[in-house]
């Protein structure tokens, strides 16, 4: 696509004139990024980076271990016997052009074959430029959009200007493996609080916040890195409670959990206690004081409108119904766990029961941007998730007291690799 707007056109004319790899760079590449592999059978080891062979069957019962290879040394992942394999991670080079701070995205992809020396190659797929504003302009290779990968790039294809989709936010927010150590980074972000290490944030998400919101820039310098990441997906429940983390920042207090703690202080809220009061903000179990106001508010709830709950329900649910209903069709299942969007208000209150947790208490059916789901195993409630659609991502997924179950991993991936179906119906 051709750029359009005088940023972009800026942009395109500064990225011709970004340098090739050097060889110290291909070098690091090399040695750096976590392509080689081992392979054994017949209980022997086989090492696909020099084809050396070796008896040892001690590591034949540690599979996706690592082993380094006792003839060139170097550090190999154990995996079953295959005569051809491909491996390719991500590394970025972060610079600086004039007033933009730069993510270079590189693919290193390296394949292997029996008994042949392994073939390797390296494409930038990605240029991220951040202004010193915070706006971002990315350049990117073309993809495969017939493939089931967001990342599957058309090798002779160059960098340019791409139409905006679901798949190209995805693409763009890929994490680096590595980042190569030389970096050149804008004063000004160091001066913001940046030292060179992104909590798991995309590198260019991560600058562009530090360029653009205060908020960013205090939780960054205060160490309130929990709280850091839920900002950036979800920063409008942030608004309200700012005060809240001011105090919570003044008393050295890092919010570990941060959906906990703004469910916390909501709760704190409906029984008019003061939220500018340290004793409060900052407990010393909130797990405990947490589940304490949810009891009381539950039963406080129940005990006054246990009549009228079912009145409730059907008042809401047209409201919740209108916003929602696209939503009630998609259902997932792994085979064993089952997630399913709640589609009546009074399933809320009934996992809130369930699960002694707010999700009713705290009238979550109201949220206009986020989709709450349950996971089920034999139509037994698991745990319950709730799904930020501004952002596309998990904002918490939790069981009976507000704690993780055996099962987490599991339902983590099967909402994210399902979210392509929630996306079409937005």
């Amino acid at each position: 696509m051709k750029p359009k707007t005088k940023l972009q056109k800026y942009v395109v004319s500064l990225s011709k004139a970004l340098p090739e790899l050097t060889h110290k760079q291909h070098k690091w590449a090399m040695n750096n990024i976590p392509s080689y592999v081992a392979s054994g059978r017949y209980k022997s080891m086989y090492c696909m980076e020099c084809n050396h062979s070796w008896k040892d069957y001690g590591l034949l019962d540690l599979i996706n271990q690592y082993v380094h290879c006792p003839n060139c040394g170097k550090k190999c992942k154990i995996m079953p016997y295959e005569r051809n394999r491909s491996e390719s991670a991500y590394f970025a080079i972060l610079t600086t052009k004039k007033d933009f701070q730069i993510v270079r995205m590189f693919v290193f992809e390296k394949f292997y074959s029996y008994n042949k020396p392994p073939e390797h190659c390296i494409s930038e797929v990605m240029q991220h430029w951040v202004r010193r504003d915070g706006v971002i302009t990315t350049l990117s290779k073309k993809s495969n959009n017939m493939s089931v990968y967001l990342d599957q790039w058309v090798n002779h294809s160059s960098l340019e200007i791409r139409n905006v989709s679901y798949r190209y936010n995805q693409r763009n927010n890929i994490i680096p493996w590595k980042i190569y150590p030389s970096r050149k980074i804008l004063p000004v972000l160091k001066r913001n609080g940046f030292k060179g290490f992104f909590y798991n944030i995309p590198c260019q998400v991560l600058f562009s916040h530090l360029l653009s919101n205060p908020r960013a820039e205090t939780l960054l310098k205060t160490n309130q890195i929990p709280l850091l990441n839920y900002m950036l997906k979800d920063s409008a429940n942030l608004d309200q409670y700012w005060p809240g983390i001011k105090i919570a920042i003044r008393n050295n207090y890092l919010i570990e959990k941060p959906s906990d703690w703004i469910d916390y202080l909501q709760l704190l809220s409906f029984f008019g206690k003061d939220l500018h009061s340290n004793k409060y903000v900052c407990p010393e179990n909130l797990q405990k004081e947490h589940g304490y106001y949810v009891r009381l508010k539950k039963k406080k709830d129940t005990a006054n409108r246990k009549k009228e709950l079912q009145e409730e329900f059907e008042e809401f649910q047209s409201e919740y119904e209108k916003n929602k209903i696209k939503f009630f069709d998609l259902i997932f299942s792994n085979g064993k766990i089952t997630v399913k969007p709640l589609t009546h208000v009074s399933e809320f209150f009934e996992i809130s029961e369930i699960h002694s947790h707010c999700l009713y208490s705290n009238e979550y059916f109201k949220k206009q941007n986020s989709l709450l789901l349950q996971a089920v195993i034999d139509n037994n409630p698991v745990e319950t998730i709730e799904f930020s659609l501004n952002s596309l991502t998990i904002l918490q997924c939790q069981g009976k007291f507000n704690k993780t179950t055996k099962y987490h991993s599991e339902i983590i991936n099967l909402v994210n690799d399902n979210i392509p179906a929630i996306a079409q119906r937005i």
